[in-house]
């Protein structure tokens, strides 16, 4: 399902060799084969109430159009490492009503996977929300920079709440192709909101692998394999090019006492990618001997002893204790696949882990927790 070919971004030496391994991996799946899921088919949870005792409500919010939003962060500090109290509140002021429908859509998504794809009411609810937006281009007006990012942060939440709901075949099907056709419009749009060849840090740092995200799970989502090779391609050049040999990042270590925190938040889209790409036969954990490992070790290093980060990053970081657990998400599918004791630890003490960009509950998604 495309509607214009998107530009190619393996170029250069070091990213077309990666482009050729990815290619190249025997496992992957051919161009006709529908694309897996980043969380497999999980167990069905919990008895639920009767898909007839469930009322869908009307959306929590209306179709946005138009993206304009100030930064939290105090504009006299460069690092953006300073939060602005007044410009936090305001910003969740305006985007409360968005953050609740992305929220409430997953939480349905996630109700209708636990059900064992029997409570169909909550599927055909989600779709509903869904296609009250598509039918409205909602995402694709004018956003300045803040407009721009929360666009792809969006997109990851609609896409990854369509993903759950793709196979449920009692919706009007004309309706799901308004969908599928609205989602890959967003895309696009994210797309070229990030271009290959742009020097602004944002096409370079976690921004960039958020957008990748977002990008992937909407091939996924859809069933559209340029969609999902720009995603992973993307992130492959960030292991490939911008992770470091120690396991940080350069862009994220300017953020000075922050420098800890942006480095967990990063963690979280590369790892969702390089999970999808393992379901689909794209090792990305196997990139550069596997330095995607390396990033998780400096971040899980660096919560016992921030003294490697401070100096790394030219000042003391600012506690983990006091980030929400959405910001460890990458644990749950990391864990899954590679236990770790000391990962382990930390996911008992914060779980459950509930965050709408990757899939909405998290814990129960890898665990069945």
């Amino acid at each position: 399902m495309s509607w214009k070919k998107i530009p190619p971004v393996c170029h250069g030496a070091f990213v077309l060799l990666l482009c050729g391994v990815l290619a190249g991996l025997p496992a992957r799946a051919s161009d006709g084969d529908r694309l897996n899921l980043p969380w497999g088919t999980p167990k069905p949870g919990p008895t639920l109430v009767s898909d007839t005792g469930f009322t869908c409500p009307a959306p929590y919010a209306k179709a946005p159009q138009n993206l304009y939003l100030q930064s939290v962060y105090d504009r006299s500090d460069p690092s953006r490492a300073k939060i602005d109290e007044e410009r936090k509140r305001r910003y969740r002021e305006e985007t409360r009503d968005l953050r609740r429908f992305e929220n409430t859509l997953l939480s349905m998504t996630n109700d209708y996977l636990r059900s064992g794809q029997t409570e169909f009411t909550y599927a055909e609810c989600a779709l509903e929300w869904l296609h009250s937006w598509a039918e409205k281009d909602a995402l694709l007006g004018k956003a300045n920079f803040l407009g721009r990012v929360v666009r792809h942060w969006t997109l990851a939440s609609l896409a990854s709440a369509y993903a759950q709901v793709r196979d449920y075949d009692g919706y009007a099907s004309a309706k799901k192709e308004t969908v599928e056709r609205w989602l890959a419009k967003v895309a696009y749009t994210v797309i070229d909101d990030y271009p290959e060849d742009s020097e602004r840090i944002s096409t370079k740092n976690n921004l960039s692998y958020w957008a990748a995200w977002a990008v992937t799970i909407t091939g996924v989502a859809i069933n559209d394999r340029e969609f999902y090779d720009w995603g992973i391609e993307r992130a492959a050049r960030a292991l490939g090019e911008q992770l470091h040999g120690d396991g940080t990042f350069p862009y994220e270590l300017k953020r000075g006492r922050k420098a800890l925190h942006y480095h967990i938040f990063a963690a979280i889209p590369l790892v969702m990618i390089a999970e999808t790409g393992t379901r689909n036969g794209d090792n990305l954990y196997e990139i550069r001997g596997g330095i995607l490992h390396r990033l998780v070790k400096r971040i899980l290093y660096a919560m016992e002893d921030t003294g490697y980060m401070n100096q790394k990053a030219g000042a003391e970081q600012e506690p983990v204790t006091g980030l929400h657990p959405s910001h460890f998400t990458w644990m749950e599918p990391y864990q899954a696949r590679f236990p770790r004791s000391d990962v382990a630890a930390h996911l008992k003490e914060i779980r459950p882990i509930f965050l709408r960009r990757t899939g909405g509950d998290m814990t129960w998604l890898y665990s069945g927790e």
